[in-house]
């Protein structure tokens, strides 16, 4: 009897030392930003002639709920047709996004040990998002003599999806421009990876 007790008590006791040993807490965290790296192709049109070019696109990306975001971006772009090569415009654009199919901001699941270190941690796999977006755009065209300014509105729509371990992007977008009193229209088609922050 003795013996049946006592080890009763050793296994009470263990249980109770396995349970404060193992105390750990779910927590959930909301990633809301991310910057992203990729290029672009342009085609500008306006009355007298289009030109065509490509280059680098810099852009940060913050979510504001599940559905809404604001972006920014830095573009750059270089003559492909014309005077291939040459410096054709640097740009600004900032814009806000809703999501219609997928979530603007992703998850990272941590199970966390009683002295606040991480047991466990999941990292946003990232999902389909179909987003559509507007905003303003403005550019510094690149003259014979000067910089030209133009600056307008631009919509589109894009599509991010996972791709080695981080989220890949494609968009595209149209942009109504004025520059010294002349109507511009850009068509835009992007490719970016996208990076949380």
């Amino acid at each position: 009897m003795k013996s049946l007790l006592l080890g009763g008590i050793l296994l009470l006791s263990s249980a109770a030392l396995a349970e404060e040993e193992l105390n750990t807490s779910y927590q959930t965290e909301s990633k809301h930003s991310e910057i992203s790296i990729g290029g672009e192709f342009v085609t500008l049109q306006s009355a007298s002639g289009s030109l065509s070019g490509l280059g680098p696109r810099f852009g940060f990306d913050f979510g504001l709920s599940d559905k809404w975001s604001i972006a920014a971006n830095i573009t750059f772009a270089f003559e492909a047709t014309g005077k291939a090569g040459s410096f054709f415009y640097s740009g600004l654009r900032g814009v806000a996004e809703y999501s219609f199919i997928g979530e603007s901001m992703k998850s990272v699941t941590s199970v966390n040990r009683a002295d606040g270190t991480a047991f466990y941690s999941a990292a946003p796999l990232g999902n389909d998002r179909f987003a559509g977006f507007f905003g303003l755009e403005q550019l510094f065209l690149n003259g014979t003599t000067s910089i030209y300014p133009a600056a307008g509105l631009a919509i589109g729509g894009l599509w991010e999806f996972p791709f080695w371990g981080h989220g890949a992007q494609l968009d595209i977008r149209y942009s109504t421009l004025t520059a010294n009193d002349n109507a511009l229209t850009m068509i835009a088609v992007g490719a970016c990876f996208n990076f949380d922050l």
